[in-house]
């Protein structure tokens, strides 16, 4: 492959990553450093080593057992970026239970949703979250509570499920390709929530194609976990693959998307002073992967910083930024020494993160980067699905040996997601089209679903439209995507009331949608509502989007 000479030679423990177990893996890749230090809090308080994390995977793993967790039982997992999101992955991986980590962004009526599709026995929620339980846990699952500071009236806290660990001896079950192993619980290639099901063999699949970028993941660097861990960036590419690979782990708070922000730039500008007084090492180097909003406002507050010499990395996923704006950024932050330049990459939570990126050596701008090892992209016509010439624009697909294993229990829409080639061979259909350039780089220019990209999250238009249209007000709704800026689109409804509302109305209808049980998500909430007598209609009775479109971009 083309993109292969850009690539380094992967650690030596990579040599059989794909035959073992996550927990195998983690352990195996640590044994000879095992009082290396893995994981820190973003304020120092708590620190852990290899050998700490993995006696607290070991405890868990048991206390897990003491509650009737065993081999392809299924746990949900609500965390904030804490030390229990790696021990709760490990510890289940080792008994062979299934980890669902469910997307705490959603609204509290979709998280119920998710839940009650995933036929979990344990629920692992953070204290901070506690709130809403009794809303999203309709069955009365038992849960576990993460920083725990107040008496509970049910559940129980992590200190008493190691305590139980002491008293079960666990064997690791066996490596198999495919089973079932993670579920990222999050909106997927169609903005739905749909419970992505990866194994053991695709996550590990998908962290060497990370270990084989010139991202310098290793023992002597420093990585912030900033994305949460619903989204396979934040927990295959940064979380799993930091610890397979030794890189220490920094865990950026996360409570809110404003809190993340502020921390994460708080951060790196005080860096080359936390590195020290946090026994990070004096010559770490600081990778970031993040969604481009964190880099967009690094740039904004550029003042903040003396000097970007220190940076290691800095991969942008989860929504594209433009070629001008990319260049600009990039210029700005060259101008305060920074070694590297903002890396785009590309991919969905079904291929475990990335299946292209630009690296350090192999960046440009503009593009969504180079195949990973192990891929292969290839775009077609939309109609014939001949594939297509180079710079030619159409459908993008996708194989690669870390894609996911099924949407569970939606037979049919695993089905929809691959599409078969005149030449027999079975390829994902991301619904994105782009084209290829001579060099192999992949470029991103548009979507064939109905999606908009806000605050990095893909957001169903749909689902918007299904919400406001349950109103019993509501005639008819629409709901188009407008870009707000070269990161960013916001929704923008056009609402069509029955003859017993007036316009002044509209407001309320949206605030009784939100205290309903078909709740719109602050990310859902259209920036601007109008209210027309009738929608534009089409002669075949479907709403006229392209009229609407052009309506909206003229707000």
């Amino acid at each position: 492959m083309i993109s292969e000479k850009f690539y380094v030679i992967p650690p030596e423990f990579c040599a059989d990553l794909t035959s073992l177990t996550l927990y195998e893996a983690y352990k195996k890749a640590n044994k000879d450093n095992m009082d290396s230090l893995a994981i820190v809090t973003m304020d120092g308080a708590h620190r852990y080593t290899h050998r700490e994390l993995l006696n607290m995977i070991d405890l868990a793993s048991g206390g897990f057992t003491k509650l009737n967790i065993s081999k392809n039982s299924r746990v949900g997992i609500m965390l904030n970026n804490t030390v229990e999101e790696a021990v709760s992955l490990l510890a289940l991986n080792k008994i062979g239970a299934m980890s669902a980590f469910i997307d705490v962004s959603k609204s509290p009526s979709d998280i119920a949703c998710s839940i009650s599709k995933l036929n979990l026995q344990l629920l692992i929620i953070d204290e901070s979250l506690l709130p809403l339980e009794p809303i999203v846990n309709k069955g009365n699952i038992p849960y576990i509570v993460v920083n725990q500071t107040k008496p509970l009236k049910n559940g129980v806290s992590f200190a008493e499920l190691y305590k139980w660990g002491t008293e079960v001896e666990v064997v690791s079950v066996a490596f198999e390709k495919n089973k079932p192993s993670v579920i990222i619980n999050s909106s997927g290639t169609t903005g739905l929530p749909k419970p992505i099901v990866h194994t053991d063999f695709s996550i590990n699949s998908a962290a060497y194609k990370i270990l084989c970028s010139d991202f310098s993941m290793n023992r002597e660097n420093v990585i912030m976990k900033i994305v949460p861990s619903f989204i396979g960036l934040g927990l295959i590419t940064t979380l799993y693959t930091s610890l397979l690979s030794g890189t220490k782990l920094v865990l950026i708070s996360c409570s809110t998307p404003q809190q993340s922000i502020f921390n994460t730039v708080t951060f790196t500008s005080d860096f080359p002073m936390l590195r020290d007084c946090m026994g990070l090492g004096e010559n770490a180097k600081l990778l970031m992967f993040a969604a481009p909003m964190y880099y967009k406002i690094m740039c904004d507050k550029l003042d903040c910083f003396k000097d970007l010499s220190y940076m290691g990395a800095m991969l942008a996923a989860g929504a594209k930024i433009e070629k001008t704006a990319l260049d600009l950024m990039n210029q700005q932050l060259k101008e305060l020494n920074c070694p590297v330049g903002i890396c785009n990459g590309y991919g969905q939570n079904e291929m475990c993160g990335a299946v292209t990126l630009n690296t350090n050596s192999a960046n440009k701008n503009g593009s969504a980067g180079i195949p990973v090892i192990g891929t292969q992209i290839r775009i077609v016509d939309l109609e014939t699905l001949a594939t297509l010439e180079c710079n030619k624009e159409g459908l993008v697909l996708e194989q690669s040996d870390s894609s996911f294993l099924c949407y569970e229990y939606l037979e049919e829409e695993t089905e929809k997601s691959r599409i078969t080639l005149p030449d027999g061979s079975v390829w994902f259909n991301t619904n994105d089209l782009g084209k290829m350039d001579e060099d192999g780089f992949l470029y991103i220019t548009g979507r064939v679903t109905r999606v908009i990209v806000r605050f990095d999250c893909k957001i169903s238009i749909d689902s918007i439209e299904q919400k406001i249209k349950s109103h019993p007000a509501v005639f008819d709704c629409a709901v188009v995507g407008v870009r707000k800026d070269e990161v960013e689109e916001i929704p923008v409804a056009f609402i069509s009331c029955n003859e017993s509302y007036e316009d002044s109305d509209v407001k309320m209808i949206l605030n009784e949608i939100q205290a309903s049980a078909n709740s719109l998500s602050e990310m859902e909430y259209p920036e601007h509502i109008i209210v027309l007598k009738n929608l534009p209609y089409m002669n075949n009775g479907k709403v006229d989007y392209q009229a609407l479109q052009k309506e909206a971009e003229r707000l």
